[in-house]
């Protein structure tokens, strides 16, 4: 279970108070990312969601404890020097920073840090190495203080009728059952709360799974899950058209 550590070391904090998405506990002490004007820890952020903008920012660090479930307002330090510790790749004073990557995967530690060379990566800068091995950095965080406009959708050129005909029924019904298991497990559709990335890798891992002759489980359900799931938020956040859009250079397209 995550502790609540005061991190705060000096400097003006200038916090903010943040509605919390409740899906999940924030620590005093984590770094607090905002998607939809929600504060969530970086455990839910990757790195694609931070390299694809897809609407996560970085905020700063929480300076009051959410637990689970609870989506109240809770203070986020926006500026200040922090203590952090820092995982095994050395880092040099006045260096980018940000949050540590759980072993070799996509996904984030909220609580550690690590030298980035990627500034869409980084929550702030190396200010000094402490004896212990951890590391001061100095925050700036930019938290939303309102949703930005989605820019209007533009009509594709040609439309294009479904073809629901073409999609094997046998498929559907899998992914039906599937995605109902999922319901009993899981209530009010956490999956729209997760970035982008995060589903793309769980459907990686599954198909990854697959050919590797793995069949404990059915990965290629899972992974058609979870591609459908990355689909969906894509849609949400406006960078995937509702309506199929022919490629460019398509000769149809005309």
């Amino acid at each position: 279970m995550a502790k609540n550590i005061m991190r705060w070391r000096h400097g003006d904090m200038n916090s903010v108070l943040l509605p919390v998405n409740g899906g999940h506990q924030i620590p005093i002490g984590d770094l607090v990312y905002v998607k939809d004007g929600l504060a969530n820890n970086a455990v839910r952020c990757d790195v694609y969601a931070l390299r694809s903008d897809e609407g996560f920012s970085f905020a700063g660090v929480a300076m009051q404890h959410s637990p689970v479930g609870c989506s109240e307002k809770i203070r986020v330090a926006t500026t200040g020097v922090f203590e952090f510790p820092k995982d095994g790749r050395g880092v040099a004073i006045g260096e980018l920073v940000g949050p540590a990557k759980i072993d070799s995967s996509i996904f984030f530690l909220a609580d550690s840090v690590t030298a980035v060379s990627d500034p869409r990566l980084s929550c702030g800068r190396c200010e000094k190495i402490m004896e212990n091995g951890s590391v001061l950095v100095a925050i700036s965080g930019h938290p939303p203080t309102e949703s930005k406009e989605k820019p209007p959708k533009e009509k594709p050129p040609k439309e294009i009728e479904p073809r629901m005909d073409l999609i094997p029924p046998e498929n559907l019904l899998l992914l039906g059952q599937c995605l109902a298991y999922g319901e009993e497990i899981h209530e009010d559709e956490p999956w729209k709360k997760e970035a982008i990335g995060y589903h793309i890798s769980h459907a990686m891992v599954h198909l990854t799974k697959y050919r590797a002759g793995d069949r404990s489980e059915p990965h290629l359900v899972h992974a058609v899950a979870r591609t459908n799931f990355a689909l969906g938020v894509a849609i949400q956040a406006g960078e995937q058209a509702e309506e199929y859009v022919r490629p460019e250079g398509d000769a149809t397209n005309g």
